[in-house]
C-alpha cells in the first residue's frame, strides 16, 4: 500500500507531459477566422490598404466640402446683415419700395441710393460674424457626420490632391464674386455632387 501514491504521482506526471505534448486544440483558430470575416474588421482592412494617393483624394472632397460651405455662408452673413442695417436706417417699406441695396461695404458702406452709412460698421461684422460661424459649424459637423469614416481617418495626413487644391481656386473666387443666387446654385450643386459620390470613391475590397 506504501507505494500507491508513488505510483498515482507518476502516473499524473505522465499525463501532463502527454497534455504538454499534444496540439492545441483547434477551438481558437476558428475564432480568429470568425472574427477575421466580421464586417467590420473587413472594413478596416480596406481603409488600411488606401494609399497616400487615395488619401490626398478623400482630403481634397474634404476640402472642396468646407470651401463651399465656408464662402456661400459667408455671403449669406454678409447678405442678411446688409439686410438688417438697411431695414434700421431706412425702414422695410422704404427699402422694398426703392429696392435699396448695400453695393459697397469696404471701407465705408454704400447704399444704391448714394448714400454711405458711417456708424454701423462694427453692428454689421457683428451680425455677420454670429451668423458666418454658426451656420458654417452645423452645416460642416453635418456634412462631416455623413461621410464615411476613411475620409475621417484620411484627414490625419493632412496632404491634399492638385485638383482640389484648383477647385478651392476657382470656388474661392466664384463664391465670392458672383451674385448671391449664383453663389448659392453653385454651392449646393458642388455639396451635393461631392456627398453623393463620397462612398464611390473609395476603393472596393480587395483593391488598393
Amino acid at each position: 500500500m506504501a507505494h500507491r501514491p508513488a505510483l498515482a504521482e507518476d502516473q499524473l506526471a505522465n499525463y501532463s507531459a502527454r497534455g504538454s505534448s499534444q496540439e492545441t486544440p483547434p477551438v481558437p483558430r476558428v475564432i480568429v477566422l470568425l472574427l477575421k470575416r466580421t464586417p467590420c474588421l473587413k472594413k478596416t482592412a480596406r481603409e488600411g490598404r488606401l494609399t497616400s494617393t487615395q488619401n490626398e483624394s478623400l482630403n481634397g472632397r474634404v476640402l472642396v466640402i468646407f470651401i463651399a460651405i465656408t464662402m456661400s455662408m459667408l455671403r449669406i452673413g454678409v447678405w442678411v446683415a446688409s439686410q438688417v442695417v438697411l431695414f434700421q436706417v431706412y425702414g422695410r417699406e422704404r427699402v422694398s419700395r426703392e429696392h435699396l441695396q448695400m453695393v459697397k461695404i469696404k471701407p465705408r458702406f454704400v447704399v444704391s441710393n448714394g448714400d454711405v452709412l458711417w456708424s454701423r460698421g462694427f453692428e454689421h461684422f457683428l451680425i455677420v460674424g454670429a451668423i458666418w460661424m454658426t451656420l458654417t459649424v452645423l452645416l460642416f459637423s453635418l456634412a462631416w457626420k455623413l461621410l464615411p469614416k476613411p475620409y475621417h481617418d484620411a484627414m490625419q495626413q493632412g496632404t491634399y490632391a492638385g485638383w482640389s487644391i484648383l477647385t478651392l481656386i476657382f470656388l474661392f473666387f466664384a463664391l465670392g464674386l458672383l451674385p448671391l443666387k449664383m453663389t448659392l446654385i453653385i454651392a449646393v450643386v458642388t455639396l451635393v455632387v461631392v456627398l453623393s459620390t463620397a462612398r464611390a470613391s473609395l476603393p472596393i475590397d480587395g483593391q488598393t
